[in-house]
């Protein structure tokens, strides 16, 4: 008796939901709008993904792409030794750069110390031998882990796992 009367309360209310033509509507819309969700999803990603440096000056464009200032980068960062950069990300807005590095240091070494020096050797560098050093604006330095002074590095972790 119960299960009679719901039903006869949804065939009498929602018996749009049997006609086809709402059904073919409805699966339409959806369709639709994920589509258009990935489509915005694909070009966010591909855009910050790149992340290319586009410089113009009187000689014409310099490019210059994120895995070769992420490579110029780590070759600063190595100089340190206690300090090993595990990632970096890179920011271009309106002709400024925003840099962020994650540093894995040894516990015991002067934090302090390797910010400012590393600061000041990125802007030096980045000056001298690419040119870009009044588009740098921010160097963020984050500390994403301390090992103990016997713990390996990640890069040998990595190098490690990669033998076997």
């Amino acid at each position: 008796m119960l299960v009679t009367k719901i039903s006869e309360f949804f065939s009498r209310y929602f018996s749009f939901l049997a006609d086809s033509m709402f059904q073919a509507g409805l699966i339409s819309g959806i369709a639709l709008v994920l589509i258009i969700s990935l489509i915005i999803w694909l070009s966010c990603r591909c855009r910050r993904g790149r992340g290319d440096i586009e410089i113009s000056d009187e000689g014409g464009l310099f490019l210059l792409s994120g895995q070769a200032l992420r490579a110029f980068l780590k070759r600063i960062v190595l100089e340190f030794a206690e300090a090993e950069m595990t990632d970096c990300r890179v920011q271009s807005k309106h002709e400024a750069l925003s840099l962020t590095l994650f540093l894995q240091v040894q516990a015991g070494a002067d934090i302090v110390g390797i910010r400012a020096k590393l600061r000041q050797r990125i802007l030096d560098e980045a000056g001298s031998k690419l040119g870009i050093a009044e588009q740098i604006k921010n160097i963020n330095i984050r500390i994403s882990k301390m090992q103990e002074s016997g713990e390996a590095p990640a890069s040998e972790k990595k190098e490690d796992t990669k033998a076997h």
